[in-house]
């Protein structure tokens, strides 16, 4: 139940989670924190949503409205699609290694 509500949750709050650093730069920290998890679930568990039930539904809107992001009250299903893909998978994805024969 917590797995479903935090990765809701990090799909709705993506967008909001900009950061500046003390030098005034721009910093994807937190959403790539949330990208990099959400990412990791669809490679190895081959998720690609989470849905909510309504008692889920219910504690994703309060937590939405307490920290003012917008949230559908009737939505139930978040796609991992609607984030940023995380193109350090790609990168790490390892590769079925070649089959060589020791005989020939």
């Amino acid at each position: 139940m917590v797995r479903n509500v935090r990765f809701a949750y990090g799909i709705i709050a993506e967008p909001f989670c900009a950061e500046t650093t003390a030098s005034g730069e721009p910093s994807r920290i937190h959403q790539d924190t949330i990208v990099h998890e959400i990412g990791i679930d669809q490679q190895v568990n081959g998720n690609n949503r989470v849905v909510l039930s309504d008692e889920e539904r219910d504690i994703l809107v309060k937590i939405a409205q307490a920290v003012g992001i917008p949230c559908d009250p009737e939505r139930t299903v978040y796609f991992y699609d609607e984030l940023p893909r995380a193109t350090w998978l790609d990168k790490r994805r390892v590769s079925t290694p070649t089959v060589v024969d020791a005989g020939k």
